[in-house]
Formats: structure tokens, C-alpha cells, sequence
């Protein structure tokens, strides 16, 4: 069990590095459609790579601040940097889209001609996640959890031509620093996590990066898997048929159930 200090110092991590992001993003923007969509791509990627730079900066920080305290774990605080890469990476696409959506209500035909159609959205929203957990005993039973939304962000994600868009199923991911954290500890975890989602008709998705920290630089550095809520095994979309325990996972997102 971690002390009271253990989660300052982690509550603290956790603000130090998300403030960063919100405070880059505030007074130097990471959007800029003043010119053609070529600047607005060059400008947004240098803006992400500082933005990048700064993060790293704040962890290094961090850990020189808490050196010599024995309540700093470094291993598991680490956890929060992946977090803020993480967010980093989404926010970049949550950037281009809307750049893109700019460009595509402008009147500028000259603009407008670069997008056949109006562009999809994509949205994450991070989430602070201090959940007290709801846990039981049974009569002649050891403590159990109960189903939870428990995880680090709310994924949005609609497509299609303005008229007729497709609204995906709202991902609720959480971030590990690696798939063998899951696999060993927190499978059972992922379950409980997967079958809220179930209930409240979201897609439970883990996240793990494919490189170390410092070469993280957009989503496809990292790996995206979902979970079984009847097995809490790691499958790959489509997501209605585990293909471990082949059972239905996530009914509501077939299409003839929709029509139903």
C-alpha cells in the first residue's frame, strides 16, 4: 500500500503535467489557419514537437525535484507521462480535424477543393480519475469489486458527410505503460472495467505505447486493443465476437441491432 505522501507527490505528477499541455495550448496554440493548409500542417507539427519537448522537460523536472524522497516511485509514477504523451498524440488529431473543419466551411474555393467532403471529428477527453471503488463481502467471501467506469480518457469519434454522420461507440481508454502490466495485474481489472462499459453502451479500450517515452510522437505510436467483458481478453476491432472465449462482446455495435 502506498502512504499519504506517495499521492500528493502522484496528484501532484499527474497536474504538473496535464497544466503543461493546457497552458502550451492556451498561450501558444497549437492551430493556425492563416495561410494554406500546408502552413496549417508544418505549423501544427512544430507546435506538437514543442509542446513534446516541454513534457519530457516537466518529467525530468519532477524527478530531480523528488530525487531523495523515498516516497517518489519512479516506475509507477511514470504512468502519468504516458498519460500526457498520450493526450498529446490525441490532441494532435483533435487539432487537425478542427483545422480541417475551417478550411472546409470557408468560402475559399481554393480551400475548400483539398476536402471532397466535410472532415470526420475526433475529440478526447481526459478524465480525472480519483474514483472511490465500490467493493463488497459476501457472507463467507473475501472483498470484491464491483463493475466501474474506471480509466484516463472519453474518446469521441464521428465520420461521414454533414447530413449523414456516423457516430462511433464512445471509447472509455485506459493507458499502460505496457501490455504486460495488464496482462499479469490487471486483467480482472479490465473486465470489471469493460463490463461497466457494456452497461452504459461504451467500448472498453487499453492503450500501450510501442516505444519508449521519448519517441512517442502521434497515435500510431501506440497500440490500441479492446476488451472482452466476458473473458477480459485483448481483442482487436471489429469488436462484437471475442475471438478467444467467442462469445458477443459489445452487441450495440452491429448494425442490425442499431436497426432494430
Amino acid at each position: 500500500m502506498f502512504n499519504k505522501e506517495y499521492w500528493k507527490i502522484a496528484d501532484e505528477t499527474k497536474r504538473r503535467l496535464f497544466n503543461r499541455i493546457r497552458n502550451f495550448s492556451k498561450e501558444e496554440s497549437l492551430l493556425n489557419v492563416s495561410k494554406d493548409w500546408d502552413f496549417a500542417l508544418k505549423y501544427q507539427e512544430e507546435q506538437k514537437e514543442k509542446a513534446r519537448k516541454i513534457i519530457l522537460e516537466e518529467w525530468a523536472e519532477i524527478k530531480r525535484e523528488y530525487k531523495e524522497n523515498p516516497n517518489f516511485n519512479e516506475e509507477r509514477l511514470s504512468g502519468y507521462l504516458y498519460e500526457a504523451l498520450y493526450y498529446l498524440c490525441a490532441l494532435g488529431l483533435h487539432v487537425s480535424f478542427i483545422g480541417m473543419d475551417l478550411y472546409w466551411i470557408s468560402f475559399d474555393k481554393l480551400k475548400k477543393e483539398k476536402f471532397i467532403e466535410a472532415p470526420p471529428y475526433f475529440e478526447p477527453i481526459p478524465l480525472y480519475d480519483i474514483i472511490p471503488p465500490i467493493i463488497y463481502k459476501a457472507v463467507d467471501a473475501e472483498r470484491a469489486k464491483t463493475p466501474q467506469l474506471k480509466g484516463d480518457f472519453l474518446i469521441f469519434y464521428v465520420e461521414g458527410p454533414a447530413g449523414g454522420r456516423k457516430v462511433t461507440p464512445i471509447a472509455l481508454v485506459d493507458v499502460k505503460k505496457n501490455r504486460f502490466i495488464y496482462e499479469k495485474y490487471k486483467k480482472k481489472d479490465g473486465k470489471l472495467m469493460a463490463i461497466a462499459c457494456l452497461r452504459h453502451g461504451l467500448i472498453a479500450e487499453i492503450v500501450f505505447p510501442k516505444k519508449t517515452y521519448d519517441k512517442i510522437y502521434s497515435l500510431k505510436d501506440w497500440e490500441e486493443k479492446i476488451i472482452c467483458p466476458n473473458c477480459g481478453e485483448l481483442m482487436e476491432k471489429p469488436y462484437c465476437i471475442c475471438p478467444f472465449c467467442e462469445r458477443e462482446a459489445y452487441p450495440f455495435t452491429r448494425e442490425d441491432w442499431k436497426k432494430l
